[in-house]
């Protein structure tokens, strides 16, 4: 059964290329569908849910490792092609990494804001021991504050933009890779840095 579940994603990969569909977000969907129907299997044992689980923790951790070693081996490369490419001024495409993380942070922020009731609520899954924590004066913004900066983005951004065709199939090379690349590597960055430096500070 393991062996099985290691196996599908190259399988759904491979059935992804061969349909012409993007690989990567087909591995992706059926990643998240399989999680929502994990939830509801009932049949499976203690035994196989404990292996299953502790597995994919350790491919986990291996993967996130290696995608990120990754990143600090394009990020030099990327910033040469886009800083020799001139297609867009380097401080133009980091003024837009800025925006984006402002406009994602907000994003989550009035979500969370708008749903703390529902977030703090005890039938809530992801909920355990934080309604203490998050207790007292200004709970509510500052619940939502880390909640917004704990959303650090990584693997599925950073393999997204890493399936981009290098060249279009008349052959000339794709326009602004190398910017798409370089704003996604930023925006990843970015989201570790603050929530590094800023989530200490309101706990």
């Amino acid at each position: 059964m393991v062996a099985i579940q290691l196996i599908t994603p190259f399988l759904i990969y491979i059935a992804g290329e061969f349909l012409g569909l993007s690989s990567i977000l087909t591995v992706v969907t059926a990643g998240i569908i399989h999680g929502i129907e994990r939830d509801r299997l009932q049949q499976t044992t203690t035994k196989l849910q404990i292996v299953t689980n502790n597995m994919r923790s350790v491919l986990g951790y291996l993967l996130n490792g290696l995608v990120f070693v990754l990143l600090g081996f394009l990020l030099p490369s990327v910033y040469v092609g886009l800083y020799k490419s001139g297609e867009i001024p380097v401080w133009q495409v980091v003024t837009l990494i800025f925006i984006i993380m402002a406009f994602l942070f907000i994003i989550r922020f009035l979500w969370v804001f708008l749903l703390y009731r529902k977030f703090i609520s005890p039938s809530c899954k992801y909920n355990r021991s934080h309604i203490d924590f998050f207790a007292g004066k200004h709970a509510r913004s500052r619940y939502s504050f880390i909640a917004a900066l704990g959303g650090i983005h990584g693997t599925i951004t950073l393999a997204t933009v890493l399936s981009l065709p290098f060249l279009l199939n008349d052959g000339t090379p794709l326009p602004f890779r190398n910017t798409i690349i370089f704003i996604a590597t930023g925006v990843i960055l970015l989201s570790f840095i603050m929530a590094i430096f800023l989530i200490p500070l309101f706990c």
